[in-house]
């Protein structure tokens, strides 16, 4: 499959949660008709493009008493992205939540403007001794997954202690909004090209992997060849990621 023809390709919708709220059916109550445990059917509920097997559709229907058609529909790849980034954007709580966590552990202020429907944020230090930070930030979907993607970030100078804290408060919001996959692009080195290599170590350090045209093409090469590939510029599209939410 060309990198490009998932875009086209149609995805399925199910309707589970829907049915049980029009028909006041629990999840308890399914499951004991069904005998589909408790915690398959809320995962199923609760994501609507979870993939379900055909053998938990049909007890699900037969269960139900509606017909297979009824479960799940036929939507447009885009429409899945739209519904998935909506449901994890940078709307007023969740930036409230994410400054809390930025202040705990860099105990620096931010300024956060979002952009994009939400799905992208602006994100400046207002203030933390000599240096100074500013990014930018998007909840995107790369390879199917969901995932939270820091495309730049701008130090005065590199502060390996402030870096540190800014991954980390990177990741504990990933996994505060459910995000599998958290990718740190090449946007993030260039503003330090003459010390790529502290960025780069670090985030091996912190077990980000190096990948590939695709998100899930990792490999595992160690600091030396990724600055040499770096420097050449030999990979059109790449970046660092990490899976974040268990």
């Amino acid at each position: 499959m060309k990198r490009y023809d998932i875009y086209r390709k149609p995805v399925f919708r199910n309707n589970l949660n829907e049915i049980m709220i029009r028909n006041n059916i629990s999840s308890s109550y399914l499951s004991r008709i069904s005998g589909i445990p408790r915690s398959t059917i809320y995962r199923i509920r609760m994501n609507p493009y979870n993939k379900t097997t055909p053998y938990i559709k049909n007890k699900i229907c037969e269960s139900l008493n509606i017909q297979k058609e009824k479960f799940d529909e036929k939507v447009e790849y885009a429409q899945m992205m739209f519904e998935k980034i909506g449901s994890v954007a940078f709307n007023e709580k969740n930036i409230s939540e994410f400054k809390k966590i930025l202040y705990d552990e860099t105990r620096g202020f931010f300024q956060i403007d979002p952009y994009g429907r939400n799905s992208c944020i602006n994100i400046k230090m207002k203030w933390r001794r000599k240096n100074t930070f500013q990014g930018n930030v998007r909840i995107t979907i790369e390879d199917g997954e969901l995932v939270f993607k820091i495309i730049d970030l701008d130090f005065k100078y590199y502060e390996k202690e402030l870096f540190d804290s800014i991954v980390k408060s990177f990741e504990l919001y990933a996994k505060y909004i459910g995000v599998k996959y958290i990718v740190f692009s090449p946007g993030i080195l260039y503003n330090t090209y003459n010390k790529v290599r502290e960025p780069i170590r670090e985030l091996l350090n912190n077990k980000y992997i190096y990948y590939y045209k695709y998100l899930k093409n990792n490999t595992l090469l160690d600091e030396d060849k990724i600055y040499k590939r770096f420097i050449n510029k030999s990979d059109r599209v790449y970046g660092f990621s990490k899976f974040v939410t268990y």
